[in-house]
């Protein structure tokens, strides 16, 4: 469902710290990791994420949840693999 956009409608959604070491995480546990299948790598699709997130007028925090719930679910142990080495 789409939002109706920013909740500062005509603001730019601004990351800051905590989104910035959430993409340092991510890139120091998947740094060598690719997508299933591909040569693309792991940490793009959690970019990605949370891209579609800001985008879609999330917040800083909602975007570092929806990056952090991805990778949680990518790597449970009943999930299929979604990255191989």
């Amino acid at each position: 469902m789409k939002r109706e956009g920013n909740k500062d409608e005509g603001k730019a959604v601004l990351v800051g710290t905590r989104f910035d070491e959430a993409v340092r995480y991510a890139a120091v546990v998947h740094g060598g990791a690719v997508r299933k299948a591909t040569t693309i790598p792991y940490v793009a699709h959690l970019l990605g994420v949370a891209a579609l997130v800001l985008e879609d007028g999330g917040d800083e925090d909602e975007a570092v949840a929806a990056e952090e719930a991805e990778r949680h679910i990518s790597t449970h142990p009943f999930a299929d693999p979604v990255c191989l080495k």
